[in-house]
């Protein structure tokens, strides 16, 4: 798979411009945990409520991890800024616990396609309080950029925020006054590639 690197600092207006929507893309697939590790992932499938470590497994045994961040849906002030300080001055790439977040930590593979050229995208939500964990799978066919892929992932998370996932201007005029008011540092915190390396501890 050929690496990727997200150009920094994100720009809030790629993000609220973005035009892919993954969460809607992707539909839900109602299966045992134990049939998801049997049958795979299905592209444009939506696996909502997956296991926490079956995440952790998926991002560990693939390098194709390009794009990042922790989202800010439980934390107070103080909680955000202890794990922006974590991730910024004590995260450690030899094994990366990103455990020790205090929120959501929302993550963007790349994997090649076994079967024909091209490649697919997997996001990966691991919630805080490992309730509702999410896998989705689309093809690159969707989106071939992967910096739009990862600005599409980060509106969906937002729109999320303020309980929307449909791409309206109602919507985005919301979510515009949501990054104005708080600023886009205090709802997400974009996590370097230069920091997620050996193994990446969620649970």
């Amino acid at each position: 798979m050929k690496h990727f690197e997200m150009p920094l600092p994100l720009d809030p207006e790629k993000i609220i411009n973005a035009q892919f929507n993954p969460f809607m893309y992707c539909h839900s697939v109602d299966q045992d945990p134990y049939d998801v590790i049997m049958n795979g992932l299905q592209e444009g499938g939506k696996y909502p409520y997956i296991d926490s470590t079956f995440i952790q497994g998926l991002v560990n045994h693939n390098d194709g991890v390009f794009g990042a961040f922790m989202f800010r849906r439980y934390s107070d002030d103080s909680e955000w800024q202890e794990s922006v300080d974590y991730l910024d001055n004590r995260l450690e790439k030899i094994h990366s616990r990103l455990d020790e977040c205090l929120d959501d930590v929302i993550l963007l593979n790349m994997i090649d396609n076994p079967y024909e050229e091209g490649f697919y995208y997997i996001y990966l939500w691991y919630d805080h309080d490992v309730s509702d964990c999410t896998v989705g799978i689309f093809d690159s066919r969707r989106v071939k950029d992967p910096e739009e892929a990862f600005y599409s992932l980060i509106k969906c998370v937002l729109m999320y925020d303020i309980g929307e996932f449909t791409r309206t201007p109602k919507n985005e005029a919301e979510l515009r006054d949501l990054i104005n008011h708080y600023g886009l540092n205090n709802l997400i915190k974009f996590i370097p590639n230069e920091k997620l390396g050996g193994w990446i501890q969620l649970t």
